[in-house]
């Protein structure tokens, strides 16, 4: 999870530094204003980046315990029928 979010991060800063910064050359580096839309898009793309990061290991907690949920014969069908609670 985390491997894969520093490699997104890696392909979008790395976008950004040839696009803005320079080649993969080693020419000379002629730094260029970044037109206000770009900068929306790039804002946009590492915020969701970082929201999947950030979200991940809570809806990795929800499917599992909705897995386990489902798989657990004994424990759905206490949830299910009440008078197996020993509840009266």
């Amino acid at each position: 999870m985390i491997i894969t979010s520093l490699i997104a991060m890696y392909s979008l800063f790395r976008i950004l530094f040839y696009m803005y910064f320079g080649d993969k050359d080693g020419e000379e580096v002629h730094f260029k204003k970044i037109p206000q839309y770009r900068k929306g898009i790039l804002s946009i793309l590492v915020v969701v980046v970082i929201a999947i990061g950030i979200a991940a290991p809570v809806l990795l907690k929800i499917t599992n315990d909705a897995t386990e949920l489902n798989t657990n014969d004994q424990l759905y069908q206490k949830l299910v029928n009440p008078h197996l609670k020993g509840e009266e």
